[in-house]
């Protein structure tokens, strides 16, 4: 279990750069959204004459009749909730001062209210104290991020990191493709004699003999060696090969064909048998005739449906190799019937 938490720590390790990549997008999204998302914020500071009421001024200015009249007056699209939620009202400490802020996304709007707000609160307090004097010592306006760009940018990133580790992790989990060797050996409880590089390209390339050899022909020498190694530990001399895969493309007939002449050059007699009765390629790769091949051996019929009831050298070709020869597999399978 240790060891699977620790194949599994590499595993997510592998991932890091993709990781980090994303956490940096989730941080550059998240400054750039508080970068665009802005709002106006009008400041009023007033000095009052008298200091003995100022919680009720404060009051006052929150007042229901008081907003609405600063709506109305202003002649803007704005509720009263609406306003409320951008109002702030705060007295300065050891002063007589009062400091209304009032936030909003239209600076037009912002102004206007915040000017009503002053003359509605003029005239509040001249219905209830007569005259009341108060100078205002401050008119402001200015745009603000509706968040702190350094934190929001700090937090994205923490979260863009732990989701896409958690992403990651999910995948990593519920993968169950083989794709290594180890992997294989732990659960066929057979030894990997060699791992052969993918080449992208070989699906694109028409094979033959002349270009068949390109890639990686010293991975097919030590591959005929390890097999060799392995007939001597189990003390065996296997005269077959059986090369195959669970689907089409991924290189079988790559394989058996440089295999097959790596031993064919050590001095060994190999015969390649063509068993794709579908997309048999060997007749083309040595450039041979495919009118009898291994399914009229299998079914004893040649092309024209006729018994031939031939033995397997008759469907034996040579090639330009030395001690090597091939059966085709013809290109479609003959009709029994």
């Amino acid at each position: 279990m240790k060891k699977n938490k620790i194949e599994f720590c590499k595993a997510i390790l592998k991932k890091k750069l993709y990781i980090i990549l994303i956490a940096v997008i989730f941080a550059i999204t998240g400054i750039a959204y508080t970068l665009t998302n802005v709002e106006f914020v009008a400041t009023k500071k007033i000095l009052m004459g008298n200091s003995e009421n100022m919680q009720t001024y404060q009051e006052f200015l929150k007042g229901s009749e008081l907003l609405e009249n600063a709506i109305q007056n202003a002649g803007v699209n704005l509720s009263k909730t609406e306003l409320e939620k951008g109002l702030e009202i705060s007295l300065v400490d050891d002063t007589n001062v009062l400091e209304i802020k009032l936030a909003g996304e239209k600076a037009d709007e912002i102004k206007a209210v915040s000017d009503e707000i002053i003359r509605s609160f003029r005239q509040k307090l001249y219905e209830v104290y007569g005259e009341v004097t108060f100078y205002e010592i401050d008119n402001s306006g200015d745009f603000y991020s509706k968040g702190n760009t350094v934190v929001v940018g700090m937090l994205a990133f923490v979260v863009g990191l732990g989701l896409s580790s958690a992403f990651f992790a999910i995948c990593i989990l519920l993968d169950n493709k083989i794709k290594t060797c180890k992997e294989i050996e732990e659960i066929t409880n057979l030894k990997a004699l060699i791992s052969i590089p993918y080449i992208k390209n070989i699906k694109k390339k028409k094979l033959n003999i002349r270009n068949i050899r390109a890639h990686h022909s010293s991975v097919f020498k030590t591959l005929m060696t390890n097999i060799q190694f392995v007939d001597v530990k189990n003390d065996l001399k296997s005269k077959t090969i059986l090369i195959t895969s669970p689907k089409s493309f991924e290189g079988k007939t790559y394989v058996a064909t440089n295999l097959a002449i790596e031993f064919a050059k050590a001095g060994k007699k190999v015969i390649m048998i063509d068993g794709d009765m579908r997309k048999g390629r060997l007749a083309k790769i040595f450039e041979l005739p495919n009118d009898l091949g291994f399914s009229n051996y299998l079914s004893n019929l040649n092309a024209n449906g006729n018994a031939i009831n031939e033995r397997i050298n008759r469907f034996i070709n040579d090639t330009e190799i030395r001690n090597l020869n091939v059966i085709t597999a013809r290109k479609y399978p003959a009709k029994c019937c």
